[in-house]
C-alpha cells in the first residue's frame, strides 16, 4: 500500500468514527484525538507525508480504537510498497492457492467453508449447508442486494437467519464474527467493493450494532479469538463447536479457509452423522480476486 493508498485508508477509518451527535469525525476532531497537529493530519490523508513514526502510527491506531487484530493490520499497511505485489514470492499465484483450498474444502469431512477478505464465501462443502439447513441457493439469492447474498455477515446478522433464539451465547458469536470482518477487510475499507457491501450491511439493525459496538466493547478483546459456539440447532440439538483456520497469502489478498471442529463427543458424533449423510462435492460462489460490482 502507497502513501496515497494509506492516506486515504485513514481518511475511511476516521470516517468511521461518529460524534456524540451521530456526525463523522473532521480532521479537527481525529487530531484532537490522536494528539497530532492537524497539518500532520492533513498531510497523512493526502498521502504527502513522507516518514510515519511508530508513535504516531500508535496514536492514530488509539484514536481508531483498533483492536489486536486490525492493528496488525494497520501497522502493515502503513508500510509503504508502490507495488505491493512484488513483495510476494513468485511461486504464490493467488487462482493457485484459490485452487488447493477449494479442493481442501471439498475433501474435509468437517463443515468448511472458504471467505476472502471481504469475508464473501467463495467455497463451501455440503457437509456445512447440512449443519445449518441451507441450500446453495441460499448463498445465491437475496431479497436485499446480490453484493451481500453470500457474504459471511448475511448469516450472522440479516433478520432471515436469526439464530439469537437458538445460541444462549449469540452475543460473543456475533462479536467474534463482526471482528473477523472488520480485521480482514481494514486494508480494503476506501475499495469501491467495500464501500457497496458495507452500505447494504448497514441496513440491518444487528450489523449496525455491532459494527459500532466493537469500540464500547474494546476491552473485552480475546487473545483467543475463536470462542466456543455452542448451540441449540433445531436440527441436530445440542451442539458444541470451535472454527480453525488455514489462510493463504497472495498478492490478491488473503484467503481464509474455516472448519468447525467439534468441541465434545456427543458434536462429533453428529457431525460424523452429518458428514456421512453429504455429498463429497464443494458449491462454488463468488469470483475471486475479482470482485464483481452489482
Amino acid at each position: 500500500m502507497n502513501r496515497k493508498d494509506f492516506g486515504q485508508l485513514v481518511a475511511a477509518l476516521r470516517r468511521e468514527q461518529t460524534d456524540d451527535a451521530g456526525k463523522q469525525w473532521t480532521q479537527e476532531q481525529l487530531s484532537q484525538e490522536a494528539s497530532l497537529d492537524i497539518d500532520v493530519l492533513g498531510n497523512i490523508e493526502r498521502g504527502r507525508r513522507a516518514y510515519l513514526g511508530a508513535e504516531m502510527l500508535l496514536s492514530l491506531a488509539n484514536a481508531f480504537r483498533l483492536t489486536n487484530e486490525e492493528r496488525k493490520e494497520f501497522f502493515l499497511a502503513a508500510h509503504a510498497f508502490d507495488q505491493p505485489e512484488t513483495i510476494y514470492r513468485e511461486s504464490n499465484d493467488p487462482q493457485v492457492a484459490l485452487r488447493e483450498l477449494v479442493r481442501r474444502v471439498e475433501h474435509t469431512a468437517l463443515p468448511a467453508y472458504l471467505i476472502d477478505h471481504y469475508c464473501d464465501i467463495l467455497a463451501c462443502n455440503q457437509v456445512v449447508l447440512n449443519l445449518l439447513g441451507l441450500t446453495p441457493d441460499h448463498l445465491r439469492q437475496t431479497t436485499d442486494h446480490p453484493i451481500v447474498a453470500a457474504n459471511m455477515m448475511r448469516f450472522v446478522f440479516a433478520p432471515e437467519f436469526d439464530q439469537r433464539e437458538y445460541m444462549p451465547h449469540w452475543h460473543t458469536f456475533a462479536y467474534q464474527n463482526i471482528m473477523i470482518f472488520r480485521t480482514l477487510s481494514l486494508r480494503y475499507r476506501t475499495e469501491p467493493y467495500f464501500q457497496s457491501l458495507i452500505t447494504e450491511l448497514r441496513k440491518w439493525p444487528l450489523f449496525r450494532r455491532y459494527w459500532f459496538k466493537l469500540y464500547e466493547d474494546i476491552e473485552r478483546d480475546p487473545v483467543v479469538n475463536n470462542e466456543t459456539i455452542v448451540t441449540n440447532s433445531p436440527l441436530w440439538g445440542a451442539l458444541s463447536y470451535f472454527s480453525t483456520s488455514c489462510a493463504a497469502m497472495t498478492s490478491a489478498g488473503a484467503l481464509m479457509l474455516y472448519v468447525y471442529v467439534p468441541a465434545d463427543t456427543s458434536t462429533a458424533d453428529v457431525f460424523t452423522d452429518i458428514s456421512r449423510q453429504s455429498e463429497q462435492v464443494v458449491h462454488q460462489f463468488v469470483s475471486w480476486p475479482e470482485k464483481a460490482m452489482p
